[in-house]
């Protein structure tokens, strides 16, 4: 079962002979938009969780690897700041849950507040763009080591 309020919604994209238009997201509840680019390949970005921000993302070009932590067994451990922290070993009932978002296939992932989570580019020039329901705020973010959970971001095969 999913983490509860974690949500991946089909995106619909209109083409005709001048071009394509979708839309990644919409509403009132639109605070915050912003753009993160990796230009190469395995770049990490993660795990953090906002307390009161919820957010949107979607992949533009490339793809990317979402890993999520169920936060009803939050981490027990020392956050000193984004940059560091304290490992730890995880309960070994952590929900984690992992989703692959491509341009290829236009979806947005819905991170609800308090989900830790992380991504990684799995190709070049990779291009998220994110929309949060708040204003950025620094004391709303606590970070964990991106190996806090072992190496959740290797492509393996299957």
């Amino acid at each position: 079962m999913p983490i509860d309020g974690v949500k991946v919604t089909d995106i619909t994209l209109h083409i005709d002979d001048r071009g394509s238009l979708f839309q990644a997201a919409g509403g009132k509840w639109i605070q915050r938009v912003y753009i993160v680019t990796d230009p190469v390949r395995g770049t990490v970005r993660g795990f953090h969780r906002h307390m009161e921000e919820s957010e949107v993302f979607c992949i533009i070009s490339g793809s990317a690897k979402f890993v999520l932590i169920d936060p009803s067994d939050p981490p027990r451990v020392t956050i000193a700041d984004c940059a560091g922290g304290t490992p730890f070993l995880p309960t070994p009932d952590v929900q984690i849950d992992e989703y692959t978002l491509s341009a290829a296939r236009l979806q947005t992932i819905t991170i609800p507040a308090g989900v830790y989570h992380g991504w990684v580019s799995l190709e070049d020039n990779t291009v998220l763009v994110a929309v949060a329901d708040r204003p950025y705020n620094p004391a709303d973010k606590e970070c964990l080591p991106a190996d806090a959970f072992g190496d959740l971001w290797t492509v393996r095969a299957r």
